[in-house]
């Protein structure tokens, strides 16, 4: 986890421009918020050598590519050991089908979002992912009918 950086006007504004649209030049963000190409390359390298900036993605709408169907998996683990929670955050972590997976407080231990085909493919993959394994007691399961707002961005 990176530590809390002390971040300037210029940096906040650089930040809010790449997640609007991480595709936008050195040389627009230079004009956008009025420093030199060379210095927002610099400032965008120390950005993301101190861990603030994770990677550069596209967003890709699931619909569009055949993953209409976006499930919340709240899951609750057999016990809360360490090595249990461990153990099910790297599976969580390392499982294709799921795009975000959360350690919460609250009734459920995780909080999983998915995005599949269909319901039946969701249950064939929940069948094999969560059905059997001795790292989960149980897991309740939310169909998202509309995604209202779906944005990683950060209010800075």
């Amino acid at each position: 986890m990176p530590d809390q950086t002390k971040l300037d006007d210029y940096d906040k504004s650089l930040l809010r421009l790449l997640q609007e649209d991480a595709s936008r030049s050195q040389k627009e963000l230079a004009e956008l918020i009025h420093l030199s190409p060379a210095a927002v390359q610099r400032r965008i390298a120390k950005l993301q050598k101190k861990g603030i900036i994770k990677k550069f993605a596209a967003v890709v709408d699931p619909a569009a590519v055949g993953l209409p169907v976006t499930v919340i998996v709240e899951v609750t683990l057999s016990d809360e050991r360490s090595a249990t929670v461990a153990a099910a955050k790297k599976m969580f972590k390392n499982a294709e089908e799921i795009q975000q997976c959360y350690w919460v407080a609250g009734s459920a231990g995780l909080i999983l979002i998915m995005t599949v085909p269909t319901t039946e493919e969701y249950e064939s993959r929940t069948a094999q992912l969560l059905g059997e394994n001795h790292l989960v007691k149980s897991y309740r399961t939310i169909v998202v009918l509309d995604r209202v707002k779906v944005d990683l961005s950060l209010p800075l």
